[in-house]
């Protein structure tokens, strides 16, 4: 049977490399070229000059037929008819690219599949290791052969992103997955914290917030779950807008409000609220006590990106002593 597996898997291949561009059931392209016209690099596919690199978590399948490249596909009025395309992979297996960049910045890309959403195939789209999108978790079914376009917001630093194609283990021996089409691939750099949350003269720090718009007078706040921190130098007053935007009235979570002193390391202020509390923008100040200060706001734990925080119009104010 492992030897029938693997004739099956080279004979996908083959049949992948060999095809005119019909607009079969394998999601081949429609431009009725040869395989040597419509091989393009990786960037040129995805619209992109980023560095590309791929991976493999085989079995039976050899890297050459499950290697990522780029193929001509027309049916994206968007691009340039250039698309990446995964390779022939089968049952308890995954391929991917991936590739790194820097934040803030907004990445948008269009993807779509050869099989829908009830499969045992699924393709992924990972930050720094974490499914942030994927087959199962679209607003509504994932159509087949439909483009579909993503938007993912980064925060400050560096994010290695990766897209990735696999298949469940299942009973039936040799089972040979769907395919995916990855194109139109940009970086868009984003403002600081520093600039959207009107603080001049503050560092904010956060490894999960980004830089949203729609906050308030319609200008742009930092928003996300996780934890945003500054430094301080007291005496001062900081006041700052706050709120939660949530699917339901009561969010699980509470939002944390921290004062640390940075020479002793100890926390002299430690406030919580009950999310539910700020489904609608509210004004908060603390105290900020003589010396050189950690200021923290942790935000609500993320559930599936249904509760996420808002933050906006932060004002430090010195006190004279």
């Amino acid at each position: 049977m492992k030897i029938y597996a693997v004739f099956i898997g080279i004979l996908a291949s083959l049949i992948y490399s060999c095809g005119s561009g019909s607009s079969g059931s394998d999601g081949g392209s429609g431009g009725g070229s040869d395989s040597s016209s419509e091989q393009k690099t990786l960037s040129e596919a995805l619209n992109s000059e980023l560095s590309w690199t791929t991976g493999f978590d085989l079995s039976v399948s050899t890297e050459e037929a499950a290697t990522w490249t780029g193929s001509l596909d027309d049916t994206l009025s968007e691009g340039d008819g250039v698309a990446a395309r995964s390779g022939a992979i089968q049952k308890g297996e995954s391929s991917w690219i991936e590739t790194t960049v820097e934040g803030p910045a907004k990445v948008s890309f269009w993807w779509k599949n050869s099989w829908g959403t009830f499969t045992h195939d699924s393709m992924e789209f990972l930050h720094n290791d974490a499914v942030v999108a994927s087959s199962n978790k679209f607003d509504g079914p994932v159509v087949p052969k439909e483009w579909k376009k993503v938007d993912y917001d980064l925060s400050v630093g560096s994010h290695t992103l990766r897209w990735r194609h696999s298949i469940k283990s299942t009973d039936k021996e040799g089972e040979i997955g769907g395919t995916i089409w990855l194109e139109g691939i940009t970086v868009t750099p984003t403002k600081s914290f520093t600039e959207v949350l009107d603080s001049p003269d503050l560092e904010w720090v956060s490894d999960t917030l980004t830089v949203a718009e729609g906050c308030i007078d319609e200008g742009e706040c930092a928003k996300g779950y996780g934890q945003i921190t500054t430094t301080l130098v007291g005496p001062g007053k900081i006041t700052f807008w706050i709120r939660v935007s949530s699917k339901y009235n009561y969010p699980d979570g509470f939002f944390n409000f921290t004062i640390k002193d940075n020479e002793s390391s100890e926390e002299e202020i430690s406030d919580r609220y009950r999310a539910d509390w700020l489904l609608e923008w509210k004004e908060m100040e603390f105290e900020i006590s003589e010396g050189t200060k950690e200021f923290t706001i942790a935000f609500p734990k993320k559930n599936y990106q249904e509760s996420i925080g808002w933050l906006d119009k932060v004002a430090y104010t010195p006190q004279s002593q």
